[in-house]
C-alpha cells in the first residue's frame, strides 16, 4: 500500500454575506475567525437612513457546537451614542464588539461592532472531507440622504469568516514504509547486479 502524501496548508476567506459550504482538508491544525457585520445608525435627523444591526455570521459543524459571531447594534443617530457590540460564543476565545465596525458619522462611531470567535482544531477533531456550513452576515448600513452635508459617513462593514490551516506531514509508519519500499527496491536492484556477475 502506498503511503499518504503529505498535503500543504492553506486559506479561504469568506467576506461576500451569504450562505456557503466549506470542505474540511487534510490538516494538522486549522484556525476559524468568525466575525460578525457592523451596525447601522442615522446620521442626522434622517439623513442617514435608519438602516439596521448588522448581520450575523457563523461556522457550523453538524453535531458541534456552532462558533457564532452576533452583528452588531443600530444606533438611533451616530451623535446619541454607539450601538451595542455583537456578542460572540463558541470560539476558544470570543471578543464582544471584536468584529467588523459599524458605521461612523463625521468621524461620531455609530452603529456597534459585530463580535468575534476565534477557534483553532487540532488534528483529528475534524474529519477531512466533512462539509461544514458558513455564513456571513451583512452590515446594517442605511443609505445616506444628506447629499454629503454634515460630514462623511464611513459605512459599516459586512461580517467575514477566515479559514487557515497548516499541511499534514507524513506519519512515522508512512516513513518506514517509504524506507522498507525503497531498501527491498535496492536489495532488488544489488540481486540483479550480482546475478549479471555470476553469469
Amino acid at each position: 500500500m502506498a503511503a499518504a502524501a503529505p498535503s500543504p496548508g492553506g486559506s479561504q476567506n469568506f467576506t461576500t454575506p451569504g450562505t456557503y459550504t466549506f470542505t474540511i482538508p487534510a490538516y494538522s491544525t486549522l484556525t476559524v475567525a468568525v466575525k460578525g457585520a457592523g451596525g447601522g445608525s442615522m446620521k442626522l435627523w434622517g439623513w442617514l437612513s435608519y438602516g439596521g444591526t448588522g448581520g450575523t455570521s457563523n461556522f457550523t459543524v453538524e453535531g458541534q457546537t456552532p462558533i457564532v459571531a452576533g452583528g452588531g447594534g443600530y444606533s438611533m443617530h451616530c451623535i446619541d451614542g454607539v450601538g451595542a457590540a455583537g456578542s460572540a460564543s463558541g470560539g476558544d476565545v470570543n471578543t464582544n464588539g471584536g468584529g467588523a465596525p459599524g458605521v461612523i458619522c463625521n468621524g461620531i462611531a455609530g452603529g456597534g461592532s459585530g463580535g468575534l470567535a476565534q477557534k483553532t482544531y487540532t488534528s483529528g477533531q475534524l474529519q477531512a472531507g466533512t462539509q461544514v456550513t458558513v455564513s456571513v452576515g451583512k452590515n446594517g448600513n442605511g443609505t445616506d440622504n444628506s447629499g454629503g452635508a454634515f460630514g462623511p459617513v464611513t459605512p459599516a462593514q459586512d461580517g467575514s469568516v477566515s479559514i487557515t490551516w497548516t499541511g499534514t506531514q507524513a506519519s512515522v509508519a508512512d516513513k518506514n514504509a517509504n524506507l522498507a519500499n525503497a531498501l527491498t527496491a535496492l536489495e532488488s536492484a544489488l540481486q540483479a547486479l550480482l546475478a549479471q556477475f555470476g553469469r
